[in-house]
């Protein structure tokens, strides 16, 4: 997911919209290029990893170096949590799930 937000500036449109495939074609694209894309990939993996503790801090009132990354992103509650600090509005989640992320974004302060 965080991928596709550090690769592509524009919104990922919905599953539903017919623009949906030029938005994929664009990140297939950046996918074949190899070095961009491993550059990308690293950027992500950075940010989740960021992200993974800052979530563990602030919502689990625990500091872990060993994150179970598999289990962690399963949750729900830690993909709104990446799309409240990247401030992302993903048109693929229901109104209401977006909505209570936005009005958390305008209660929290976003972290870099």
């Amino acid at each position: 997911m965080i991928f596709k937000y550090i690769a592509i500036e524009s919104a990922c449109p919905s599953c539903k919209n017919k623009n949906i495939e030029k938005y994929c074609e664009n990140l297939i694209g950046i996918i074949d290029d190899f070095e961009k894309a491993q550059g990308i990939f690293i950027q992500a993996d950075e940010k989740l990893n960021n992200l993974a503790k800052r979530y563990k801090q602030k919502f689990r009132n625990s500091y872990i170096d060993n994150i179970d990354h598999d289990k962690l992103c399963r949750q729900q509650e830690f993909t709104d949590f990446i799309l409240l600090q990247m401030n992302i509005k993903n048109k693929n989640i229901s109104k209401e799930r977006q909505r209570n992320i936005d009005n958390r974004q305008e209660s929290l302060p976003l972290f870099n």
